[in-house]
């Protein structure tokens, strides 16, 4: 989506970005690293993260973040925090 705004008398366009989570992809990354098999009860459980949290994360539902989660789900990864989650353009 393209919005347009008047910016004292010159038009721009501004593409429309929203969050995404990549939590999905660092699981998979690390479950080949150790390879196993992780479920979001074993992420919970060794992250320490609340599970609404990591099940909104995981299918990029979510609207907004406890930060604590966001550090334990950080440091159990391990990533930065744009790692985790990114700006992206969306489509037309």
């Amino acid at each position: 989506m393209v919005r347009f705004a008047l910016d004292r008398g010159a038009l721009y366009y501004r593409s429309m970005q929203v969050v995404k989570s990549h939590l999905k992809v660092l699981v998979a990354h690390k479950e080949v690293a150790e390879s196993r098999r992780i479920g979001i009860r074993v992420i919970v459980d060794e992250s320490g993260a609340s599970r609404s949290a990591v099940e909104r994360l995981l299918n990029n539902t979510i609207k907004n973040v406890p930060l604590d989660d966001l550090a334990r789900l950080c440091a159990w990864v391990p990533c930065q925090i744009g790692d985790l989650l990114k700006l992206e353009e969306v489509a037309n």
